[in-house]
């Protein structure tokens, strides 16, 4: 499962705790999954943009020369890749 259907998945079972996100996969469910992975990219956006003290911490963890610069490049290639589906 990739960041987009996890989620997705993490969306619905929050509005339906006793919900089974795999049965949805066919007619009807399948539009009710495609609206949480339409609130999935809305979150993958928000996340786009770093908050600075994200950019600092991804800073300090690399342990590196880099700059903020160079962090946000990388986060934001991951956010990419996430509402890719990859």
């Amino acid at each position: 499962m990739n960041m987009r259907e996890k989620i997705a998945k993490a969306l619905h079972d929050f509005d339906y705790p006793k919900g089974d996100w795999h049965r949805l996969n066919s007619g009807q469910g399948s539009y009710h999954q495609d609206k949480y992975r339409v609130k999935a990219d809305a979150v993958l956006d928000a996340l786009a943009e770093p908050t600075e003290g994200m950019l600092e911490a991804g800073v300090l963890d690399v342990k590196a020369d880099v700059s903020f610069f160079e962090v946000e490049e990388t986060y934001q290639a991951m956010i990419r890749a996430a509402k890719e589906g990859k």
